[in-house]
C-alpha cells in the first residue's frame, strides 16, 4: 500500500513545463467544470427559462433570453479556463499568452452579443406600421445598415483583440484609414449612387409600380435599388437609371393623383360665324359629357384666340386616370365624338392655309 502511495504521489507531483500533474489536474478540473457548467446553464435558459418568458406578455424578455443564452455560455467556459490556468505555474511568456486569449474570448462574447442585438433590433423594424407603408425603406436601406453595423463591430472586436496581444493599433489603424481613403475616392461613383439610393427610398418621388417620366423615358418604375433604378417603358424596353443622375432631375409622377386635368386646342375656320362658334363650344361639351373617365361640371370650353389660320377653342376638364396610355384612350375618344358632331352641323376644323391676292398694275 505505502508503495501504491509513494508511485501516486511520485506522479502526481511530477513536473512538466514548471508545473505537476496535480496542478494539470486542477486545472482540466476548472476547464471541464466550465464546460459542464457552461451546458447545465443553455438546458436551463432552454428548458425552464424560455417557458417562464412564454407567459408573459412582453416580448422583450424572450428576446433577452434568445440573446444571452449563447455568450453567457461561453463567458462561463472562459471564467472556467481563466481559473484553471491560474492553477499552473507558466513561463511568462505562455501565462501572457493565456491571458491575452482569455482577454480576448471575453471581447468575442461581448460583441457576440452586442452585434445579436444590434441585429435584433433593426430586423424588428419589419413588423412596424411605419415600415410595412414603407416597406422598400427595409427592403434596401435596413439590410445594408445591418450589414455596415455588423462589419464596424466585428472590426473594432478585431482591433481590440490585435491590442490585447500587444500589438501596435494606431498604425494598423492608420493605414485603415489610408486605404479607406483609397477606396472611398475609387469608389466615388458608386458611393454617389449609393446614397442616391437613400434619398430616393426616403424621399419616395415614386414607388415600385409608379407611372413615370424621367429624363425623357417614360414607363413603369420595375426595381428600387441603392445603385440604380430600373424602368420599363411602354414599349417595353428596360432603362436602368443610375440613382445620382435622378436626384438632380426633375421627376414627373403620374400615379400621385387618380385624377388628372386634360387640356387641348381645337381650331375653326375663319368662315364660322358667331354662332356656328356658339354651337361648337355646346357640342364639344355634349362630347365631354358623353365619354367615359370625363368628370362631370369640371370643363373649360373658351374660344380663345386668333391664330394665323384658326380661332382656337380652348378646351379643359378633370378626367379620372393618370397615366399617359389612358389618358391618350380618354382623348381619341372625345376627339371621335366631336369630329362626327361637327361633321353634321357642317362646323370646318381648321388646317395651314394661306390666301394670295393678285393686283393688276395699270
Amino acid at each position: 500500500m505505502m508503495i501504491l502511495n509513494s508511485t501516486f504521489d511520485k506522479i502526481i507531483n511530477s513536473r512538466f513545463l514548471g508545473s505537476s500533474v496535480l496542478q494539470y489536474t486542477v486545472f482540466l478540473t476548472y476547464l471541464l467544470g466550465g464546460i459542464l457548467l457552461g451546458r447545465l446553464l443553455y438546458f436551463f435558459l432552454k428548458k425552464y427559462a424560455r417557458r417562464v418568458t412564454a407567459k408573459t406578455k412582453s416580448t422583450i424578455d424572450d428576446m433577452i433570453v434568445d440573446l444571452i443564452e449563447e455568450p453567457l455560455v461561453a463567458i462561463v467556459v472562459v471564467i472556467g479556463f481563466y481559473f484553471g490556468y491560474h492553477q499552473l505555474h507558466l513561463p511568462s511568456k505562455v501565462y501572457n499568452f493565456f491571458t491575452h486569449t482569455t482577454n480576448s474570448l471575453f471581447t468575442i462574447a461581448i460583441a457576440w452579443f452586442v452585434i445579436s442585438l444590434v441585429d435584433r433590433v433593426l430586423s424588428g423594424y419589419k413588423r412596424s406600421s411605419y415600415l410595412e407603408e414603407k416597406n422598400e425603406l427595409y427592403d434596401h436601406v435596413l439590410p445594408l445598415s445591418r450589414k455596415i453595423i455588423r462589419f464596424t463591430l466585428i472590426l473594432v472586436t478585431a482591433i481590440i483583440i490585435v491590442n490585447n496581444f500587444g500589438y501596435n493599433v494606431t498604425s494598423l489603424v492608420a493605414s485603415l484609414g489610408i486605404g479607406g481613403l483609397a477606396v472611398a475616392l475609387a469608389a466615388q461613383e458608386v458611393l454617389k449612387n449609393i446614397f442616391g439610393g437613400v434619398t430616393i427610398i426616403t424621399d419616395r418621388p415614386f414607388k415600385l409600380g409608379d407611372y413615370v417620366s424621367i429624363n425623357d423615358f417614360e414607363g413603369t418604375i420595375e426595381e428600387i435599388g441603392l445603385r440604380s433604378i430600373r424602368l420599363k417603358t411602354y414599349e417595353g424596353y428596360y432603362v436602368t437609371m443610375p440613382n445620382h443622375l435622378i436626384t438632380e432631375t426633375s421627376i414627373k409622377n403620374y400615379n400621385r393623383y387618380k385624377v388628372t386635368r386634360l387640356i387641348f386646342t381645337i381650331g375653326l375656320t375663319y368662315g364660322m360665324t358667331d354662332r356656328q362658334i356658339i354651337t361648337a363650344k355646346k357640342l364639344v361639351e355634349e362630347a365631354l359629357n358623353q365619354t367615359k373617365r370625363v368628370v362631370k361640371n369640371t370643363y373649360e370650353i373658351e374660344f380663345i384666340n386668333f391664330n394665323d389660320f384658326s380661332l382656337d377653342l380652348y378646351i379643359a376638364c378633370d378626367v379620372a386616370c393618370n397615366i399617359p396610355p389612358l389618358r391618350r384612350k380618354v382623348r381619341d375618344s372625345i376627339n371621335m365624338k366631336i369630329k362626327q358632331t361637327f361633321d353634321k352641323e357642317g362646323i370646318e376644323i381648321a388646317f395651314p392655309t394661306q390666301t394670295v391676292e393678285w393686283k393688276r398694275s395699270n
